[in-house]
């Protein structure tokens, strides 16, 4: 959701959780992605996907 540019309030909602917990999980993917925002993941993503 998040790469479809889901805000964390919708996202939270949307899964019945907390918008601060989806917070949390969004900084994790940030880190162990290596990005730094969202523009930087979703290149990311999109290059991961050009490769596979």
């Amino acid at each position: 959701m998040l790469c479809q540019g889901r805000t964390r309030t919708y996202i939270a909602a949307e899964l019945g959780l907390s918008p601060n917990t989806v917070k949390g999980y969004i900084h994790n993917v940030y880190q162990k992605s290596g990005s730094v925002d969202k523009q930087d993941l979703l290149d990311r993503v999109e290059l991961f996907i050009e490769k596979h």
